[in-house]
């Protein structure tokens, strides 16, 4: 996933120290980009990003049961990726 930064009115006075910044990524762009199915392929097990309110979470069919599963994660950063690591899966719970 490649992310432009485009910073207007800034100033740090010559110096900076901690620096911290976020960004909002569309749910559709995400799946996009990590080539998630979502939509009618969510039913044939595809999965979607989504929000428990509090973080990601993805959302589909487990495997070939057609079971509903939520996968809530959490998020990182690398200078060179954004990994998402599963931290909890509910089965059959909607």
């Amino acid at each position: 996933m490649d992310v432009d930064v485009h910073l207007r009115d800034v100033s740090t006075g010559g110096a900076t120290s901690g620096e911290t910044a976020t960004v909002a990524i569309a749910y559709d762009s995400l799946d996009r980009s990590a080539g998630l199915r979502g939509g009618a392929d969510a039913a044939m097990g595809g999965l979607k990003t989504g929000t428990d309110g509090t973080r990601l979470t993805l959302t589909g069919k487990a495997g070939g049961t057609g079971l509903p599963v939520t996968v809530g994660t959490t998020l990182s950063t690398t200078s060179h990726s954004l990994p998402v690591t599963p931290a909890s899966v509910l089965v059959l719970r909607v």
